[in-house]
């Protein structure tokens, strides 16, 4: 046997001997993976979530809505009585919620009720936010119209009559035009 024969031989036996424990550590059983532990739910739990998760969007809606308006109306109220019903324990919690640190107007519709009954509608009111730790002089309650005075229709239409009066100036310069977005000079 010639000399590189053997050298070429010898290289095959080695890489083989480094190959071959290589091959069986690969050829094993693959290991057991532990399996995520599973956890059981019950249909009430599950039809329960359902449930909070179709009614949230429409809370959250409802939410927005009083915050915005922060008005409550006679329905707010028990037939005849200053006494708070849920739907206006759950208004005035969605306004303690959002008053933060500043103070709020709060508008409490006075409808039918007599000048008595309405007086005592808004101190309950008050009173309600006080024993929750505002202080009553935070909060102003009025009989004002839904998310505030705005402006009247006087006003309103003066506004606009002097908009109209006023000339639109355009501007020096280049003008884009709507279609093209080209400069026009």
């Amino acid at each position: 046997m010639r000399h590189t024969d053997f050298t070429k031989t010898s290289r095959s036996l080695f890489a083989s001997a480094l190959l071959v424990p290589l091959l069986l550590a690969g050829c094993g059983t693959p290991e057991q993976k532990e399996k995520p532990a599973t956890v059981e739910l019950s249909d009430d739990f599950i039809r329960g979530v359902d449930r909070q998760m179709t009614r949230q969007p429409f809370e959250d809606q409802a939410r927005r809505g009083v915050v915005r308006q922060r008005t409550l109306y006679d329905y707010h109220f028990n037939v005849e009585s200053a006494e708070l019903t849920s739907l206006a324990r759950r208004d005035l919690q969605y306004l303690l919620e959002a008053l933060g640190t500043g103070g709020a107007r709060l508008s409490v519709r006075r409808g039918p009720a007599s000048a008595d009954l309405y007086a005592a509608r808004v101190t309950a009111v008050r009173d309600w936010f006080v024993d929750r730790g505002v202080a009553s002089s935070r909060i102003l309650i009025d009989d004002g119209p839904p998310g505030g005075p705005g402006v009247s229709s006087v006003d309103a239409i003066a506004i606009r009559a002097e908009i109209k009066l006023k000339p639109f100036k355009v501007p020096s310069g280049t003008i884009l035009t709507p279609l093209t977005g080209r400069e026009e000079k």
